[in-house]
């Protein structure tokens, strides 16, 4: 089974490490949707892991955060323009 359906996956989502891990699962073969996201999602996020936390991650895991979703998921990776069209 592999759905091919969009999901925007918004910065609170990609934020909170548990949710983001179950809905990045589901993303992986066999997906159950296709997510995506902007750079800008992915920009803020990696803000609230570095400022926003009640325990802030440290540099490096951020980086390394960002560097795994954006290699793991690069087809996800829209431009903000793409992501208001393909949703509509």
């Amino acid at each position: 089974m592999r759905a091919d359906f969009r999901v925007c996956l918004d910065a609170c989502v990609l934020a909170n490490q548990g949710v983001c891990d179950l809905l990045l699962r589901l993303a992986e073969h066999p997906r159950l949707y296709s997510p995506v996201f902007s750079e800008k999602i992915l920009d803020e996020v990696y803000s609230v892991h570095l400022e926003k936390l009640k325990r802030p991650w440290p540099k490096d895991l951020a980086d390394y955060w960002q560097e795994q979703v954006r290699e793991s998921f690069e087809e996800a990776i829209v431009s903000r323009q793409l992501l208001k069209t393909s949703l509509a």
